[in-house]
């Protein structure tokens, strides 16, 4: 009896290690692509005054602005408080720029600002920018604009594209892990 009991034990140890292990791995599977904002943005050409093509919100032409061209919409959060996609753009030579700053109303700290760019990524479709190298600019104590600039992209956009972007620890969809 002992021997077959002992098999059993041994049996239902190794099951419950591997079905922990399994959970584990799920679970860091579910984590992979978790982005704190992402939206679609129809590409409008000319959207700055270099003539860039993406988003600018200080545009003239409001189809132009990022409030309308991305979907579902270009406000976030970070640690609770409020920003705004102002620009999100690409020039013909593969230039990124993307701008993030606070909604009116909304203080980020400089602490804040710095933690949510150590953590995140820009992400174009699957392509990683990380957000650390952004520059933050201060005014009074707080951070008034989060910029990102990166030359030599392989990006090229055109007016009309649907682009997706978001911001996130992760830019890659994982497959679903199963069982």
């Amino acid at each position: 009896y002992s021997v077959v009991h002992n098999q059993r034990t041994f049996l239902s140890l190794t099951l419950a290690a591997l079905l922990g292990m399994f959970s584990l791995f799920a679970t860091a599977q579910a984590q992979a692509r978790t982005p704190v904002w992402e939206a679609i943005l129809t590409v409008q050409d000319g959207a700055s005054a270099l003539g860039d093509h993406g988003c600018q919100e200080g545009s003239t032409d409001p189809v132009k602005r990022c409030s309308a061209a991305l979907s579902p919409g270009h406000n976030l959060s970070i640690n609770g408080k409020g920003a705004s996609v102002n620009t999100a753009t690409v020039s013909t030579t593969g230039y990124l720029h993307f701008v993030l700053e606070p909604r009116t109303g909304h203080a980020i700290s400089v602490s804040e600002a710095s933690a949510f760019r150590q953590a995140n990524s820009l992400c174009v479709g699957t392509t990683a920018f990380p957000l650390s190298s952004a520059q933050q600019s201060v005014a009074s104590g707080f951070v008034s604009k989060i910029e990102f600039q990166q030359s030599g992209t392989a990006l090229r956009w055109s007016p009309g594209d649907e682009v997706e972007l978001s911001i996130g620890t992760s830019c890659v969809e994982l497959p679903p892990w199963v069982p």
